[in-house]
């Protein structure tokens, strides 16, 4: 099943992403998944990732709980709390959780930070998704994300809509 999981990640992001033909939060999952394999942490263990305030994302995320990302076992942890952010290696943040992003860069200072609402970079944001013309893609700030020491492979830089 993770098999054929993959397989779909894969052809959803080679395809041109249109959001009336794909569920968004089904690009979204997608999109943080391949994240996990475009970026590069200075930190170790397991590889926890907290979807903040997005149920239907971190439902589809589950497919990734307990599988392999560059040697990093992967944990999906689906929370409505702030506080379980805490020491997390990436966050995905909802729309409806977005006023609680300074929190979160907080509890969580060495975070890849993924907000659904985009222009989130000038309060700390690295990467954040958009849709234009009906395709959902993302922005990325390059400047947030070396900051915090986060490497970023040429493929990521590849298929940001825009790089801060």
């Amino acid at each position: 099943m993770k098999h054929l999981f993959s397989l779909i990640a894969l052809i959803l992001l080679s395809l041109p992403l249109a959001a009336q033909t794909y569920e968004k939060n089904d690009v979204y999952a997608v999109f943080t998944y391949r994240f996990t394999k475009m970026t590069e942490h200075p930190s170790s263990g397991d590889y926890k990732i907290v979807i903040f305030g997005n149920s239907d994302v971190a439902k589809r995320m589950a497919n990734f709980h307990n599988s392999v990302s560059n040697g990093r076992k992967i944990l999906i942890i689906d929370t409505n709390k702030v506080e379980d952010t805490k020491d997390a290696h990436m966050v995905f943040i909802g729309d409806a959780r977005t006023s609680k992003l300074s929190e979160v860069l907080a509890l969580a200072p060495n975070a890849l930070i993924i907000t659904e609402r985009n222009n989130q970079f000038a309060k700390g944001s690295h990467i954040s998704f958009l849709t234009v013309d009906n395709k959902v893609g993302f922005e990325l700030s390059k400047t947030n994300s070396e900051a915090k020491g986060i490497k970023l492979s040429k493929e990521i830089l590849t298929y940001a809509k825009r790089v801060e």
